[in-house]
């Protein structure tokens, strides 16, 4: 059956207009005719004074070709058979959509006399019963009920007729825009979701003139949304216009052509505009002023072209708006009030328009299914490469869609490449030539590297990349610089276009192929200017010495290994010489033990040899003025650095795992400018000296220099310190100087000495004195990783803390924690590791996420004042407690029932909760799955019925269980639960990880309960699951979902469920929906009842003389409820 909208779609007519014509024919109807042709409304009228038997199938056919119908009752309109008959047609036909379609209009005559046939109508049907119609007029008389009914106007109630046809015309563009709406977006996927901002930037400010911007990437679909709003709202303006194509209409007929033509349209002016050199009169000025226009301006390059055609808003009416769509944000700088950005389609968007061009439907071949999803990975959601690409598969064989698909790996589609050239072409040389080089090399790379590197190569590197960020040929985020992959494309194939056939005459190589083949051959030329090549891609490759000797104008050399430590390019002979113009020399894996004592490095903004070979870099002093950054990590052989004393403007330098380096160099820490050194793993190393605070450092890492015993650097701008696992006894007395520090970490400075009876956190010893002490100036300090072995309290000062978001305590001799830690309210992690004296902890802030305690013996009181349900509503908290065996009762009902009782209660309405999308998790030691599970089995599986889920709209899901054996002599523990939903099409898997333990914790002690809720697993099941109920038709769906766990250990492979497993004592799962909820309390309101006498107030323990069953009260009770108050578990709840 035909859709409405292909229905619509075949109509030739918009409106039929049935009529007496001796009525109306020189009046009323004439003057109706022509405001619907002035509103551009194809309208059929028959003027014909006779109508012999011939004329009847034409205007049956007319009537088969027409959307809308319009009925001038008028005084005689019932006399005339032919009227009757055409009046019973449109009724017939229109019978499931008269309402819509059919508008009746009694001109000059009384509604009920048309319904009730009275007056003259009474006198027409008996003139009809007299004569040879008396079989059809029942059938007649029917029909003028049926249309008389009907919603339409009664001429007697308008001032005039000018009055009434205005707003029948109204009424007849708003039927006809819903209906070819309707039709319009037919095909036209994501449209609505795209258009709906757009239409509330048009809804604002009514009165007011609005100019919006569309912009966007080349074939992201500026155009069609425009048209779509365009198509949609026109007949709300009293003028409006959609000039298309802007740029290159303008190019071939002139900007004032351009000009005329709008002014024309918006107007309603309909003489010859040749000859007519402009139309911007005074008066048409005027005219303009005083018209509600909609104005699209598609495709417009330049901003002089936006103000030659919409100037200024004072030019249109009240309530005017002028869309202009784009591909440079620049057009939009002067006038434009709101831009619109468009975005890609995600890729179930993409799927379907590439399916409505590739099969003509939205129903994908089986067979073709993963080649689709190719070519969609490949348009990245460009609606014009979906349609492209669509379009030129459709009809073709599966060894035809493969062959196209390589042949995009090599070449890409020039349809799509010419359009999206139109941006490149807009620009100039140097910001051609900087895209380019972004587009070949830099894609991915931090924003300030790629200045440094291209102001270097004497561009205005910044006000270029805002042009090409401008032209929507680049975004910038997190200020990291991204490119879409069809316009990289376009770039690379405007490269590949210098030489087609020699890589070495073109001024940038990236492909490995095309490199590794001017390296072997050695056909390398002074054109290139950039060569990048991933060593992972090639073969083994000797260069020659002189490989790099014709191309002496490189300025990017990038020889990148990520993640491998292969040699692939070796250098038999040693290398004479390096290019002198090099400003970026990145060679991973380079094989000499130093580079050619040829090179000048004067050039060069960054040097970059990681897991090198080399062990001095050169002899002498060079002049390194422009170097930025120096990267050597991994260099184990690198014995020395040379001076760097006229590297006045280096700012990074990352020598980690220089194993052999038994010196930094002075120069360098002589050097103003520099702001990050990270020297991790430098065994050598045996001190780091600095005579004078310099003014930039904010990052020095010395993480494990195990021999590393001092250190005498320190910055006014010191943001993050890392002295962990070194030997350094004494910190300088120039550290109290260091205001700005975030991040201290003294994990394992067992031998820093604090010299302070109290234990005071950061009061460290000066060098020279034993009585006198260093304060650190903490307030900006958001990661404090302790290493303070000795320590035995923390200091009641706390609010010095303020920002402090991570504390780390490990190995230290504290008891206790001070009671205003509670204060610290950016307090997000908190942990203590293998702290064997710590006995108990106070009320924590409510900012806190995370509470870890591993390998705390002692402890044995969490005195929380608050309950713990308060932190789960503020954050999705995780508690984790390993092999922390003395835990009082009390202490496990907080950090396990009362969490999982807040969570159970939030669920349904989870989009209010902090924890939504996330985890609630609790470890701590226990041996039984708690009594209020619902569902518990020894085995790994447990198996739960869904068909009660299905009848509530709330959110609903799952909290697990498991017990965690006893282990000893592990790497890792990892606990995995795997939920099969069964549904009524099949059978559906997923696989969730739940919980990772560090490798450095290697046993469990004693068995352990794990719990969580996760809420995205649960929403993945819940997502499924309302799919199947949409697809069962027959409703006999029976709904189940299986869930199966795992302990996993070991470092083998994890994916291998038959090894590596621990056998899990007891597993549980309870349901959160409300059938299976109100059973929950139901059990623990009776096991309540029968234990209320050893309740305490305000507290859910029992007394010391009574053993209470495991699990027992749950949740506890709200502070201050007397144990006579209470009625019930469930009316606790709802407090």
């Amino acid at each position: 059956m035909a859709s409405s909208s292909s229905f619509h779609s075949s109509k030739k007519y918009d409106v039929f207009i049935s009529f007496r014509g001796e009525d109306t024919r020189e009046s009323f109807t004439s003057h109706l005719h022509a405001a619907l042709c002035r509103s551009k409304i194809d309208t059929y009228v028959d003027y014909r004074l006779e109508k012999g038997s011939e004329v009847w199938p034409s205007l049956v056919q007319a009537i088969d070709d027409s959307i809308l119908f319009l009925v001038v009752f008028s005084e005689n309109y019932a006399s005339s058979t032919w009227c009757l008959k055409e009046i019973t047609k449109i009724i017939l036909d229109c019978s499931k959509d008269r309402e819509n379609r059919v508008l009746p209009v009694f001109y000059r005559v009384n509604p009920s006399h048309v319904r009730k046939q009275e007056g003259s109508y009474r006198k027409a049907f008996i003139d009809h019963e007299k004569g040879n119609h008396n079989e059809q007029v029942p059938e007649w008389r029917s029909a003028l009920t049926q249309a008389a009914n009907l919603s339409g106007w009664d001429s007697s109630t308008f001032r005039n007729e000018a009055a009434l046809i205005a707003e029948i015309v109204t009424c007849i563009l708003k039927k006809l825009e819903r209906i070819h709406r309707i039709v319009y977006f037919d095909g036209l996927v994501g449209i609505h979701e795209r258009i709906m901002p757009l239409e509330l930037f048009l809804s604002k400010q009514p009165k007011d003139v609005r100019f919006i911007g569309i912009w966007g990437m080349a074939g992201i679909g500026k155009t069609t949304i425009a048209a779509s709003v365009f198509k949609k709202h026109c007949c709300d303006y009293e003028g409006f216009c959609f000039m298309s194509n802007v740029r290159e209409e303008s190019e071939k007929f002139g900007i004032t052509n351009l000009k005329n033509k709008l002014l024309s349209k918006l107007l309603d002016d309909k003489e010859s505009l040749d000859g007519m050199p402009d139309r911007g009169t005074p008066l048409d000025m005027k005219r303009l002023r005083r018209t509600k226009v909609l104005v699209v301006l598609d495709d417009v390059s330049d901003s002089d072209q936006l103000e030659i055609l919409a100037g200024a808003h004072d030019w249109f009416g009240p309530g005017s708006r002028i869309v202009i769509t784009s591909r440079d944000k620049q057009v939009f700088a002067k006038q434009v009030d709101h831009t619109y950005v468009v975005k890609a389609l995600d890729s179930g968007e993409a799927l379907q328009l590439f399916n409505l061009n590739a099969f003509k439907n939205n129903v994908i071949d089986k067979e073709f299914a993963v080649l689709s999803e190719k070519v969609v990975a490949y348009a990245k959601g460009t609606p014009l490469a979906l349609k492209i690409l669509g379009s030129f598969l459709y009809g073709k064989s599966k060894n035809e869609w493969e062959s196209q698909l390589e042949k995009l790996k090599r070449m890409p589609d020039m349809k799509i490449q010419n359009v999206l050239k139109l941006s490149y072409e807009g620009l100039d040389f140097q910001q051609q030539n900087i895209f380019l080089d972004i587009a070949c090399f830099f894609k991915g790379r931090d924003v300030d590297d790629i200045k440094n590197l291209l102001d270097a190569c004497d561009y205005a590197t910044t006000i270029g990349l805002k042009a090409l960020e401008d032209k929507a040929l680049l975004t910038i985020k997190d200020e990291k610089v991204s490119m879409h992959d069809l316009i990289q494309e376009m770039a690379w194939e405007i490269v590949r276009g210098e030489s087609k056939e020699e890589p070495g005459k073109r001024s940038r190589l990236w492909d490995s192929n095309d490199v590794y083949e001017v390296l072997k051959y050695n056909t390398g030329t002074e054109s290139i200017k950039g060569m990048a090549l991933d060593m992972s891609k090639i073969e083994d490759l000797p260069l020659s010495p002189e490989v790099f000797a014709r191309m002496r104008k490189l300025k990017f050399l990038i020889f990148y290994n990520f993640g491998s430590d292969e040699f692939r390019l070796y250098l038999p002979q040693e290398l004479k010489s390096l290019p002198n113009e090099l400003r970026l020399l990145q060679w991973d894996n380079f094989p000499l033990k130093s580079l050619p004592s040829t090179f000048s490095a004067e050039k060069l903004v960054s040097f970059e040899m990681r897991n090198s070979q080399v062990r001095i870099l050169w002899h002498g002093k060079q002049n390194l003025v422009n170097l930025r950054k120096l990267d050597l990590t991994d260099s184990y052989n690198l014995i020395e650095l040379p001076d760097f004393s006229k590297a006045l403007n280096l700012q990074e330098v990352y020598l980690g795992h220089c194993t052999s380096l038994r010196d930094l160099h002075p120069s360098i820490l002589s050097l103003h400018k520099l702001e990050i050194l990270r020297l991790d793993w430098c065994e050598a190393l045996t001190s780091l000296r600095c005579d004078i605070p310099l003014r930039s450092l904010r990052d020095v890492s010395l993480y494990d220099c195990s021999r590393l015993k001092v250190f005498s650097v320190t910055s006014q701008n010191m943001r993050h310190l890392n002295l962990a696992g070194t030997a350094v006894s004494e910190l300088p007395l120039s550290i109290t100087s260091q205001r700005r520090l975030e991040k201290f970490s003294l994990m394992d400075g067992r031998k820093l000495d604090t010299q302070s009876k109290s234990g005071d956190l950061l009061s460290v010893g000066r060098s020279h004195s034993g009585d006198d002490y260093i304060h650190l100036d903490v307030s900006n300090l958001r990661f404090l990783n302790d290493g303070l072995r000795s320590l035995e309290a923390l200091p009641h000062g706390t609010s010095m803390f303020s920002s402090l978001e991570i504390l780390l305590i490990v190995g230290t001799e504290l008891r206790n924690l001070p009671a205003g830690i509670k204060h610290l309210l950016k307090l997000r992690y908190l942990s203590f590791d293998s702290c064997k004296r710590l006995q108990s902890l106070p009320d924590l802030p409510s900012s806190l996420q995370q509470l870890i305690a591993v390998d705390c013996p002692s402890l044995q009181t969490l005195h929380f004042s608050s309950t713990t349900s308060q932190l789960v509503k503020a954050n999705k908290i995780s508690f984790g407690f390993q092999n922390c065996a003395k835990l009082d009762e009390h202490s496990l009902e907080l950090i396990g029932p009362e969490v999982m009782a807040e969570v159970i209660k939030s669920v349904p309405a989870i989009g209010k909760c902090n924890f939504s999308n996330g985890k609630v998790e609790v470890l701590c030691h226990g041996s039984r799955v708690p009594e209020w599970f619902l569902h518990r089995t020894t085995q790994a599986s447990i198996t739960i019925d869904l068909s009660s889920a299905l009848h509530f709209s709330e959110n609903w899901g799952f909290i697990f269980c498991v017990i965690v054996p006893e282990s000893a002599s592990i790497e890792w523990i990892r606990v995995e639960c795997e939920a099969c939903l069964e549904i009524c099409y099949g059978e559906w898997d997923l696989t969730h990880e739940y919980y990772s333990l560090s490798a450095k914790h290697d046993h469990f002690t004693s068995d352990h309960v794990f719990i969580c809720y996760d809420e995205n697993f649960c929403s993945e099941i819940r997502e499924k699951l309302t799919e199947s109920v949409a697809d069962d038709q027959s409703n006999t769906r029976k709904p189940k979902v299986s869930f199966n766990f795992w302990v996993h250990y070991g470092s083998g492979d994890v994916n291998n469920r038959q090894e590596g497993c621990l056998d899990i004592k007891e597993c549980g799962v309870c349901p959160t929906y409300a059938s299976e909820y109100r059973g929950f309390i139901e059990k623990l309101d009776s096991l309540l009842k029968s234990k209320t006498d050893a309740i305490e107030m305000g507290h859910g323990s029992s007394s010391k003389n009574e053993q209470r069953p495991e699990g027992f009260v749950f949740p506890p009770l709200p502070r201050g409820t007397w144990k006579h108050e209470i009625k019930g578990l469930g009316d606790i709840l709802s407090l």
